[in-house]
């Protein structure tokens, strides 16, 4: 119902607006907002009022002439309205419209009695007298037409009006001229003037003289507007509507709003009776009103005009012979560079234009007629039903669908929501369907499906999804039996917004309603399920079953192992028999049996391998205790079996490691060996006298039973528990250690003393030598030949001291003959000449010189450091002196070069005693591996075994590098001052001396570069071969690649040997850097993300997500696509190892390794890591003080089994592509304690012996004999 009018008061000013995009009762809201807006429209309106007489057209009132006069003032204003953008629309005075006609509503007159009706109809006469002489001059002037407009606003009933208007005519003739307005004729002009003198008509009517303008000057002859078309009209019905009022005329037609069409027709119609037919014509309730549209100036100009400037665009246009177009008024873009609006200052060119087709720079544009009025384009097209969507399916959650179709209230709740956008909800019937159909709900043949089509579809799903959202779903698995159990308690959950279901074949409850409501039970069916779930448990049948155990040491052992696993009600144990019991649930005691079952088939008899000794020992103590003190008190479960003479132990196979190392912490076995050379200690009575105290003091004391003393005729035995045998040990090595033969060199001035003295000089018979037990013997060696004197060690310095004196009266005098002929006769007679020197109690040595040629030996010394050079020269190696040698040698270590040979020939069968106990255990060394073996006869104090590759052989250069660091490294170790090597790798190895050089050269910068800050125990290196060509070859290289050339001495008149180097003060072991099998681990307090390395080693949990300590600053660091990437990885099991990007790190991967929880987890793991670091060729590695932070783990704890880890892993390959390894400490604490364990292993001694080196004896010119 419309509310009443509000009744204007005569202070009111009114503007007129128009230019309406649309009917006045559908924008009226928009205009409200706009024109109550003083800053937007200038001044704020009273009311906003509907035209009387057009819908597209609107009054704005005001009750403040300024306010009016500043809206006036901008006259077009620019609307925004939904769906059409910007609109203008034009405001003018209500009295500017001059063709407007003052209304005139005259009142209803009453219908007169009929004994009045003479006096009335004088009334009358007067009263329309007086009414004529009020209408206006131009309503006279159209009388002679008797036409009048009527307009309503409340009525619209044809029938009713011209009953109404029968009032004051014979004949009142309406025909429908608009939406809200008629064109009445009447009778006579008296009736006119009688309807107009009318001031105010009944049922909101106005009436004005209706005054027609010329239809060719102002509308367009072939389009018409027909207002009034229902939705509910079918459009095949307008269509024969239409064609019976223009007698088959061919045209179009097309709807512009929801009643309104237009009709286009081809050609020229008459216009008067297609509109009187129109408006006259009744059929099916149809009401038509019909004007003709009036001509527009506009285009609408549709197409890609990207590539078309605006210029060029209305150039074209305004060429009548190229496009048909003319003078332009206006151009306005609807779309940028897609469509746009073309007015003209003559509407017969828009018309020209639309008949055109055209094409502007190779593009395509189309032109239709643009209508202001209409704020749209027709066309010309009539409209095709089936390209419009009236219905379309969609997905549904399949139980929230079943729920809707089954509930009256909420499927009746949901099509009324649909009904609001005119949609229909149709159910499929299929079943397992998850899809609801939509159908648009009016008629599919009528005007409406025109209306509603563009937009049905996105409007009707928008509003059927916000209707769906209020529901949803949820799933509680559950057994049929449970359910079964709960099922009542549900059904009386179910209420009209929820329902609650079970699906028996998947095994789950289902609940389907308002999200709140599910949300809500869902809660309590699952308190429901628990509880079902534990009455069920209770219920199930309780079962008992019996175990029974072969022996009672077993039955004892998984006794202690599953008491505190077994979850069974009940739990008994009958050691008589033998046998478990279990009673309880069904599937506790099946659980509780498996546990049983697995601790039982986990149990071994494992067999100790320990010496008979020990064995012996073992069995002599009391087990039981043993098993008791020792086994129980370190929670390892094992227990002793004797079968005889046979003892092992039973014990899970977890725990027989545990168990073993248990046994070797606390028992001990020393055998001490009693070598030929105590052979008359061992058989003295003091001997048997001291081990008869021993065995006394143990049989009185505490330790009577924990230990046993074994002596032999070779060795002593003693076994027992560890303390007790290590200070019986100390005691017996203590004795022995006095008792044991002890060698002192002593120096002679050459070799023919030391052959007088052999051969001539009995010392062993010296009575005073001999009662001191002592044996001398002659070392025969080119450099320092010597006496060895061998006593007890309780004697030695007096047996040392009693040689030295004999030996300093030996006098030594050398005569020369080297006149002619003497040295012939001399030589002749040399036998005479030795026997007579011997009758003397001296000996004679005769030495003729023999000739040699002049050859110059070369060396070259460059400096590398303020304290270390390189002398390369030529020769034999061996007749160098220096304290520390390398040989270069085979993996096998076998002695199948010419220089190891030439070594083995020097130093004797000694040196062969490392390679042999390396071939016995087959051992195989790796390419880069060095060894230090026993000096033999060499005066050195070390020999460097390095192992070489073969030139062929990949990473030959690095893995000789590596060895030849290894070997300078093992000579620092043992304070060695010079280092003495061949050109290695030359001649079998199959390396050139480039290759060599350039590999030296390496090793000796990188061993300079780690002692650059700390001065290093070596001080020259000699680099000998005994080809010269091959020394020059190697100095020019040297002196190419950047050592100045010191000095190069020459000698023609002999070789000339090397003097000893003068040693210098050994350094300190270092704190930060050892050497595993040729890999260099150094110690760096700092930030591992700092670190430029191959790969970065990360301590990780098992989801390789852990975001505090150093993981997480190292990947933090790394950025998000490590962390990415550590997602797809995760998780890991417990010791899992698995690389990743290096992302922003200065590294190419990340090894993420889970853990660890102790040390042995840290040795595996870095196994693993170093392992992965090989299949990428990593060089370089670093890694964080693993395990020292949350892991709890101790920081010696910690750096020792990263260390072993190495080791393991080098042994474990062949060759290996690692070079550096890094480790880096954050904390101060953690540097400091990793510092003490490299400065503690570091002074661990090597296998070194003093070894003695040769130097070339001079060879004498002529004959000379000492004496």
């Amino acid at each position: 119902m419309e509310t009443p009018k509000r009744k204007q008061s005569q202070d009111e000013k009114i503007l007129e607006l128009e230019g309406l995009p649309d009917d006045f009762h559908r924008v009226k809201s928009k205009l409200e907002l706009y024109f109550k807006n003083k800053r937007r429209s200038g001044g704020e309106i009273l009311e906003v009022q509907e035209h009387p007489e057009d819908q597209r057209k609107a009054r704005l009132i005001y009750m403040d002439e300024g306010e009016l006069n500043k809206v006036l003032e901008k006259r077009v204003h620019q609307v925004a309205f939904k769906g059409r953008g910007l609109v203008d629309v034009t405001v003018k005075r209500l009295e500017d419209e001059s063709s407007a006609l003052k209304k005139m509503k005259p009142p209803i007159l009453p219908k007169p009695k009929l004994e009045k009706l003479e006096l009335s109809k004088s009334a009358q006469a007067a009263d329309v007298q007086e009414s004529v002489s009020e209408i206006p001059e131009e309503a006279e002037e159209s009388s002679s037409k008797q036409d009048l407009l009527v307009s309503t606003t409340d009525m619209n009933d044809k029938d009713t009006l011209e009953i109404y208007f029968e009032q004051f005519t014979e004949t009142a003739d309406l025909t429908k001229h608009g939406k809200n307005s008629w064109i009445l004729k009447v009778a006579s002009q008296s009736d006119v003037e009688r309807i107009l003198v009318q001031k105010e008509h009944d049922f909101g009517l106005s009436v004005e003289v209706y005054k027609e303008q010329s239809i060719s000057e102002f509308c367009d002859p072939r389009r018409f507007i027909l207002t009034g078309c229902s939705g509910k009209y079918k459009c095949k019905y307008i269509e024969m509507f239409i064609s019976s009022c223009c007698q088959k005329a061919e045209h179009s037609w097309e709807l512009v709003d929801e009643d309104r069409i237009v009709v286009t027709f081809k050609e020229n119609i008459d216009a008067k009776t297609f509109l009187t037919k129109c408006t006259t014509k009744k059929w099916k309730d149809m009401d038509l009103g019909a004007a003709q549209l009036e001509l527009t100036d506009s285009v609408l100009v549709q197409g890609d005009m990207s590539r078309i400037k605006e210029e060029f665009l209305t150039l074209y246009f305004s060429n009548n012979k190229r496009s048909g177009g003319g003078d332009i008024k206006s151009v306005t873009w609807v779309n940028k560079l897609k469509s746009v609006v073309i007015s003209f200052e003559d509407c017969r060119v828009a018309q020209h234009v639309v008949e055109r087709t055209h094409h502007i720079s190779d593009t395509d544009l189309s032109a239709m007629l643009f209508y202001p009025s209409l704020q749209k384009a027709l066309r010309g097209k009539s409209p095709d039903l089936s390209e419009i969507t009236t219905k379309f399916s969609f997905l549904v959650c399949k139980e929230v669908l079943g729920f809707i179709e089954t509930n009256e209230k909420h499927k009746n709740e949901f099509q009324d929501q649909l009904k609001k956008v005119h949609a229909n909800l149709v159910f499929d019937k299929t079943p397992s369907t998850q899809e609801i159909k939509l159908e648009m709900d009016v008629d599919m043949e009528s005007l409406a499906v025109l209306h509603l089509g563009p937009a049905w579809e996105g409007t009707a799903r928008r509003q059927a999804d916000a209707f769906l959202m209020k529901y949803s779903t949820a799933e509680l698995a559950a057994e049929v039996e449970l359910w079964k159990r709960i099922k009542e308690d549900c059904h009386q959950l179910i209420s009209s917004d929820v329902d609650i279901s079970f699906e028996e074949t998947k095994g789950k409850i289902v609940l389907v309603g308002l999200k709140e409501v599910v949300s809500t039970l869902s809660t309590k069916v699952q308190n429901l399920l628990k509880e079902a779930a534990t009455e069920l448990e209770v219920e199930m049948n309780t079962v008992d079953r019996v175990i029974q155990l072969n022996s009672k040491e077993v039955f004892e052992l998984v006794a202690e192992r599953v008491h505190s696993k077994i979850s069974s009600e009940v739990f008994s144990t009958d050691e008589s028999s033998l046998t478990f019991r279990l009673k309880g649930l069904k599937d506790v005691v099946s659980a509780d049996e498996k546990v049983i079952n697995l601790v039982k088939h986990s149990i071994v008899l494992h067999d100790l391998r320990f010496s008979p000794h020990l064995l012996q020992f073992l069995k002599s103590l009391d087990l039981k205790k043993f098993e008791q003190d020792h086994f129980a008190s370190s929670h390892i479960a094992a227990y002793f079996q004797r079968d005889g003479d046979h003892l092992g132990i039973l014990v899970e196979t977890e725990n027989i490691t545990k168990a073993e190392d248990k046994l070797k912490e606390l028992l001990k076995e020393e055998v001490i060996h009693v070598t030929s050379d105590l052979t008359a200690v061992k058989t003295s009575e003091n001997w048997l006298n001291f081990l008869k105290t021993l065995e006394a003091e143990v049989k009185f004391s505490h330790n009577a039973h924990r230990v046993t003393i074994t002596p032999s005729e070779k060795e002593i035995v003693i076994c027992g528990f560890a303390p007790v045998v290590a200070d019986l040990s100390h005691k017996v090595r203590d004795y022995l250690e006095n008792k044991t033969p002890e060698t002192a060199e002593i120096q002679l001035k050459s070799l023919r003393e030391l052959e007088f003295v052999d051969s001539c000089v009995n010392l062993s018979e010296v009575p005073e030598i001999r009662d001191l037990g002592v044996t001398v013997l002659a070392c025969r060696t080119d450099v320092t030949p010597c006496l060895k004197v061998t006593a007890a060690k309780e004697n030695i310095q007096d047996a040392k001291s009693v040689v030295m004196k004999h030996v300093s009266s030996i006098a030594v005098e050398t005569l020369a003959y080297s006149k002619a002929g003497e040295s012939k006769v001399i030589h002749k007679h040399e036998a005479n000449v030795k026997a007579k020197a011997k009758e003397w109690n001296c000996q004679a040595y005769l030495s003729i010189e023999k000739a040699s040629s002049t050859t110059p030996t070369k060396s070259y010394t460059h400096k590398i450091s303020n304290c270390l050079s390189l002398t390369i020269a030529d020769g034999d190696l061996l007749k160098h002196t220096a304290e520390a040698y390398v040989c270069p040698m085979n993996s096998k270590l076998i002695f199948d070069n010419p220089v190891a040979q030439k070594f083995l020939q020097v130093a004797g069968p000694q040196i062969q005693a490392i390679c042999s106990k390396v071939q016995k255990e087959k051992q195989s060394l790796l390419a880069g591996d060095t060894v230090i073996s026993e000096t033999g006869l060499l005066n050195a104090k070390t020999l460097i075994y390095a192992v070489l590759p073969q030139s062929d052989q990949s990473l030959s250069t690095c893995y000789m590098e590596s060895a030849i660091h290894d070997s300078l490294q093992k000579a620092e170790t043992s304070k060695s001052a010079s280092v003495a090597m061949p050109v290695i790798g030359c001649g079998p190895f199959g390396f050139s001396v480039k290759d060599s050089c350039m590999a030296i050269r390496k090793a000796i910068l990188k061993f300079s570069s780690c002692h650059q800050h700390s001065p290093s125990s070596i001080k020259d290196i000699l680099v000998v071969d005994s080809n010269p060509d091959v020394v020059e070859e190697f100095n020019n290289l040297i002196s190419q690649l950047g050592f100045p050339n010191v000095s190069a001495s020459t000698s023609f008149a002999k070789t000339t040997s090397m003097s000893p180097l003068k040693p210098v003060k050994p350094k300190p072991g270092s704190d930060t850097e050892v050497t595993v099998h040729g890999v260099l681990v150094s110690l760096k307090k700092g930030d591992i993300t700092k670190e430029t390395v191959d790969v970065i080693v990360n301590s990780n949990n098992s989801a390789l997500d852990l975001n505090t300590g150093v993981s997480g600053a190292i990947l933090a660091a790394a950025g998000q696509s490590v962390v990415d990437e550590c997602k797809k990885h995760g998780p890991q099991k417990a010791d899992g190892v698995v690389l990743t990007g290096g992302g922003n790190l200065s590294c190419k991967h990340i090894a993420q390794m889970v853990g660890p929880n102790n040390a042995a987890d840290i040795t595996l793991s870095i196994e693993k890591v170093l392992k992965l670091c090989e299949g990428q060729t990593a060089a370089t590695v670093a890694i964080p003080a693993i395990g020292t932070g949350r892991g709890g783990i101790g920081t010696k704890d910690s750096i020792k089994a990263i260390i072993t880890g190495l080791e393991n892993h080098m042994a474990q390959v062949q060759t290996s592509c690692l070079n550096e390894i890094t480790v880096v400490a954050f904390e101060q604490k953690v540097y400091d304690s990793y510092c003490d364990y490299f400065k503690e292993r570091n002074k661990k001694p090597s296998l070194i012996v003093a070894q003695t080196a040769h130097t070339k004896m001079p060879d004498n010119q002529g004959l000379f004999i000492k004496i």
